[in-house]
């Protein structure tokens, strides 16, 4: 789950073999770059020291052994326990400023994720289903602690009743991300009340960044999986609205809501056709985080390590804590899977041991597709250049 054996300071006493390939993997960046950025990095917190952050009390309940379980594997990725006393919040972030501050050869700064509640139609909150929220106070409090390290990304629910002055609120500060998790927050993007929101967005050229396929992280409380249908994003990006689609949609079915007879089939086969149209080319784009996780190996990471025709569209993210559960990163699995070679496999787990971030990295950058042997390009792994705005900070 979180088998550490080192400090991340100490990722410079790996082995020689170990140190090559980090070099090898972080030597890419354009003349004039000396950041690299990823989009899709999860807080945690449970607000016992007043946070405001919230966890659905289902996750830490023995009547559901399965979700406490999930819950205390995640923690566990990020080196953090929670035995009732401690600042689970604090501990959090210290070990994520301690993996970003040791990040070797290059600046490291990271997009923290706010989560809001869900809100039914009417504007109403629900706690009960709400699986996690972190307030959006609290991710910027931490990019003003930190501003080098983390960069602020609010999560605004668009039928909130003042989802305009929220989002205004942020947008006058400089925030340029907004994440949504449709499926767990309760949003249909393709509804005519997130119309004004998106339009508000594109007023201040903000981009989005929302959850596609299915959703089986944060799924206590509520879930409502037809929300995370890649189609529902036609609305944002017909008005011209910048979205990420985050995870390429690589997990889960969904009805084809675009052909007569509603079919059902994969979401990723639904982001892939959105993706391949020529009209969005220049607001549509996806992040691969999470998308060599054991449970999405196979069509949708070695299409898209294929398509080299569209990886000018896609962005670096990482979706920590996951890189750090080495029960979701199954190297083992991706050498089986030829996605890299063993010896491969043996460097990413020492890397791994040391420090979760640098493995995320440089995982990401050595995979190859098993039938092809293409890789990522570059260009995914630095600034993307219609993006260039969303990158400044506050």
């Amino acid at each position: 789950m979180g088998n550490f054996t080192k400090h991340p300071n100490e990722i410079s006493t790996l082995s020689e073999k170990a140190q090559e390939l980090i070099k090898e993997c972080t030597s890419h960046l354009a003349d004039g770059e000396d950041t690299i950025y990823d989009v899709h990095v999860h807080i945690g917190g449970n607000g016992r020291r007043g946070s405001g952050c919230y966890i659905n009390p289902v996750m830490t309940s023995n009547w559901h052994p399965i979700y406490k379980v999930k819950y205390y594997t995640f923690l566990a990725g990020a080196a953090v326990t929670d035995d009732g006393t401690n600042d689970v919040e604090e501990d959090y972030k210290s070990r994520l400023v301690s993996l970003i501050s040791t990040f070797p050869h290059y600046k490291y700064t990271v997009f923290l994720l706010a989560l809001d509640w869900w809100h039914e139609e009417d504007g109403t909150i629900i706690k009960e289903k709400t699986g996690i929220h972190i307030p959006n106070d609290y991710v910027w409090k931490i990019h003003e602690e930190y501003p080098n390290y983390f960069l602020p990304a609010i999560s605004v629910h668009p039928y909130r009743k003042d989802a305009i002055t929220e989002l205004e609120k942020w947008a006058k500060k400089g925030v340029k991300l907004v994440k949504w998790l449709p499926n767990s927050m309760n949003i249909d993007p393709s509804h005519a009340k997130c119309i004004p929101f998106y339009e508000k967005m594109i007023e201040y050229n903000m981009v989005l960044l929302s959850h596609t396929g299915k959703e089986y992280t944060v799924d206590v409380g509520q879930v409502v999986q037809e929300l995370g249908n890649p189609q529902l994003l036609r609305t944002p990006l017909d008005l011209g609205l910048r979205v990420i689609a985050a995870h390429c949609a690589s997990e889960g079915k969904d009805t084809d809501l675009e052909q007569p007879s509603h079919p059902t089939d994969t979401s990723f086969n639904l982001f892939l056709r959105l993706f391949e149209e020529q009209k969005y080319e220049n607001n549509l784009f996806a992040d691969i985080s999470s998308m060599s996780a054991f449970m999405r190996l196979g069509r949708p990471l070695t299409t898209m390590l294929n398509r080299t025709d569209l990886h000018h569209r896609l962005v670096y993210g990482t979706d920590y804590p996951l890189p750090a559960i080495n029960l979701v990163i199954q190297t083992q699995a991706l050498a089986r899977y030829e996605y890299i070679n063993w010896e491969e496999r043996d460097l990413l787990n020492e890397i791994y041991k040391a420090h979760p971030l640098v493995f995320g990295y440089v995982h990401a950058r050595i995979l190859r597709s098993p039938d092809k042997g293409t890789r990522f390009a570059e260009s995914v792994f630095q600034r993307n250049k219609k993006l260039l705005d969303m990158y400044d900070a506050p």
